[in-house]
């Protein structure tokens, strides 16, 4: 059974039919033996009825005279029938046949021989005589004579008083029916034996076809299973194996355009992740450089600050030496000199914070570019998602559409079934990591709004700090004109000692509220050095990221490489 699981199906077909037709010549052959036999011994008997009607009627014409027994003997008129063999040989030569004539019961004239010599002085079989002689009837059918089946035909001799004397016989032999059965089974086993022959040419012409066909069927769903599809199908023949190659290269169509429109979908997955890496790593050397920026920002904030507390010193200073005026009025001019070189040196502090306010104002407009830089790189880095996003999309789609084409395809789409799952799992990664990267890209722009919005205040800060220390500037220069006035107006000091106090006084207040607004700056810009920083990180995620989905590209590039189109 196994041997037999293993032939070709040309072959089976061929010996299922070659078994088919032996069997049906056999039984073919039986029932026209059968037929044939039954019909040549009806034939042989209606012959022999028609022998005995036209013999006896010629014996009739040609032997005048009744029928009768004299002396022991058969007569026919004058003419003594006991051992006239020559009529019977005449007879027998016109129909072909036996023929006997019988006394009674008894062969009197015969040419049926038996051993050679003719059968003489025998006698009928009892069924014949109960038959003829007793019944007198005419006895027509297949009877014994003399040792030999023979179709026969007997009707009874009357003499001229109906008395039954005697039979006439005329039978065909069975060696006559044999040999005509015979040669009828020979045509008939040379004209089966033909037929079967033709017929195994015919079908074994037919199935050397039919797996030819096969096998170029075969031969394409071969290279269809390993991802060749360069093999076409062409059948003009609309039968069952015309229709499944028409099927297979519509497949072989379909599968080849969506072959074809994954490998482009893959390698612009591949393209937008190389730009969106490029992107990613931009972004990542911008953030890099808004954090050193920020921290020269923050570095420069510091040393405002520090200033701003050595500009309050100095101011506390000059208010101490002015309060103290009154009881040095007599070293005054020595006191001039010194609030005179104390004020150059606080005109000399502001103009250094002033200078230190305006970098630290050029320098976060240089940060809040890089920044708004950095944002519209996100958005960029957003668009290229929503592109990677739209792109997994539909190569899940087209993924979904392959398995129900492959599952149309039954057993022979089973391997490309494999292929269209893993297309469609690395479609949905493409698709998490794009949603990934997205939240990702949310998160850098929500931050970077928080560092263009922190930018505005530190910017809004520092043009509050420039003021004040321009004022802080004009208070020096009048200090300074003030105290060069001393020298030569030391009896208004009493007047204007009051007004110097004032002005002193408020000069440090607003000092102190430039020293607030420094540490406000320097926090702020350390808090925007954090949220670059963070960014930074976040940008190496979405270049993680994107070399992530690159790999995922890569891996669908080779994936799909293996289709052969």
């Amino acid at each position: 059974m196994k041997m037999l699981k293993n032939l070709g199906l040309s072959f089976k077909i061929n010996v299922l039919v070659l078994s088919l037709l032996i069997v049906f010549g056999s039984v073919l052959g039986v029932v026209v033996y059968h037929l044939v036999t039954d019909g040549i011994k009806e034939m042989a008997l209606e012959k022999a009825q028609s022998d005995l009607l036209l013999s006896f009627y010629a014996i009739d014409k040609e032997i005048p005279g009744d029928w009768q027994v004299t002396d022991g003997m058969l007569y026919k008129g004058e003419t003594v029938l006991n051992n006239n063999f020559e009529l019977v040989d005449q007879i027998a030569e016109m129909t072909g046949g036996t023929v006997t004539i019988f006394q009674d019961d008894t062969r009197i004239a015969t040419n049926v021989k038996v051993d050679g010599e003719r059968a003489v002085s025998t006698r009928a079989s009892n069924e014949v005589v109960q038959a003829v002689l007793k019944d007198g009837d005419t006895y027509y059918g297949e009877a014994n004579v003399a040792g030999v089946m023979t179709q026969t035909a007997y009707q009874p001799i009357k003499n001229k008083d109906e008395v039954i004397v005697g039979m006439w016989y005329t039978g065909v032999s069975q060696k006559l029916v044999e040999q005509t059965t015979s040669s009828i089974l020979i045509s008939l086993l040379i004209i089966v034996i033909s037929g079967i022959v033709l017929a195994t040419l015919f079908v074994i012409g037919f199935t050397a076809r039919l797996k030819r066909r096969l096998n170029k069927v075969g031969n394409a769903l071969e290279n269809a299973g390993q991802g060749i599809f360069t093999v076409s199908l062409q059948d003009s023949v609309n039968d069952e194996i015309g229709q499944l190659s028409k099927h297979y290269e519509q497949m072989r169509l379909n599968l080849s355009t969506l072959v074809k429109d994954v490998v482009m979908k893959s390698e612009q997955i591949a393209s937008s992740s190389n730009q969106l890496s490029v992107g990613a790593e931009q972004t990542n050397q911008a953030a890099e450089e808004i954090t050193q920026v920020i921290q020269e920002v923050a570095a420069g904030s510091e040393i405002q600050m520090r200033q701003t507390h050595e500009a309050t010193s100095s101011a506390e200073n000059i208010k101490h030496r002015v309060q103290s005026i009154q009881e040095l009025v007599n070293n005054v001019d020595q006191n001039s000199k010194a609030t005179n070189e104390k004020a150059e040196n606080g005109l000399e502090i502001v103009k250094d914070s002033l200078s230190q306010m305006k970098l630290i104002k050029a320098r976060t407009g240089e940060v809040s570019m890089v920044i708004e830089q950095l944002g519209n790189q996100s958005t960029e880095i957003s668009r290229m998602i929503l592109l990677v996003t739209e792109v997994a999309e539909q190569t899940s789609l087209l993924a979904l559409n392959a398995s129900i084409e492959a599952a149309r395809a039954g057993e022979q789409g089973k391997g490309f079934a494999v292929v269209a799952s893993e297309v469609r799992k690395l479609a949905e990664k493409s698709q998490e990591s794009a949603i990934h990267i997205k939240e990702l890209t949310e998160r850098i722009n929500s931050q970077i709004d928080l560092s263009i919005q922190t930018f505005d205040d530190v910017d809004l800060a520092v043009d509050g700090g420039m003021g004040l220390v321009d004022r802080a500037g004009i208070e020096f220069s009048q200090i300074t004109g003030a105290v060069n006035e001393v020298s030569t107006q030391i009896d208004e000091v009493s007047q204007s000692f009051v007004y110097v106090k004032e002005n002193i006084v408020d000069m440090v207040t607003k000092i102190e509220i430039a020293s607030n607004l420094a540490t406000d700056a320097a926090s702020h810009s350390q808090q925007v050095a954090a949220a670059a920083q963070e960014q930074g990180a976040s940008m190496e995620e979405v270049a993680s990221a994107t070399t992530y989905l690159s790999n995922i590209a890569e891996e669908l590039q080779n994936s799909v490489s293996k289709f052969k189109l």
